[in-house]
């Protein structure tokens, strides 16, 4: 709880200073894939709370830029390696499964941000219960990627 509790002041500063018509979003890890650091079931409590707070929508993410195993990526062990879901080497989403559990515990909107390339894995995000796609680094290669994908 004391992790969270700057987020959360934060929050109510923010509804307090611009009302409820103002949209409030959060860019939540799912998990940091540290040893002893932030894990899933610790996200799903934030999660939790920021939807008690009033938050209009979570976008999930995660890993850190020093843990990039769960992208499977070079220089993973071999035994690392097979710690990495299936299906997160075959979809391109990485944080779907994330979200769609995380839909189990809370119902503010959930986007997903991370691993996006092609419309049909957006459009299967958003079939399996994805409310929104979070895309980034695509758009800064591709600047016309929102028209590709049209």
């Amino acid at each position: 709880e004391k992790r969270a509790r700057l987020l959360l002041d934060i929050i109510a500063a923010v509804r307090a200073a611009t009302g409820p018509g103002f949209a409030v979003a959060v860019k939540l890890n799912s998990a940091d894939f540290q040893k002893g650091g932030f894990a899933f079931e610790d996200s799903l409590q934030v999660a939790r709370w920021l939807e008690e707070a009033g938050v209009d929508l979570i976008e999930i993410s995660g890993g850190t830029y020093e843990q990039p195993r769960l992208l499977g990526v070079e220089g993973l062990e071999p035994a690392e390696e097979q710690a990495v879901a299936a299906s997160t080497r075959a979809r391109e989403a990485y944080f779907v499964d994330f979200a769609l559990a995380m839909r189990e515990s809370v119902k503010v909107p959930l986007m997903v941000t991370g691993g996006f390339r092609t419309r049909a894995a957006m459009e299967q995000a958003l079939a399996e219960g994805v409310d929104l796609i979070g895309l980034g680094r695509p758009l800064c290669v591709q600047t016309d990627g929102p028209a590709r994908l049209l």
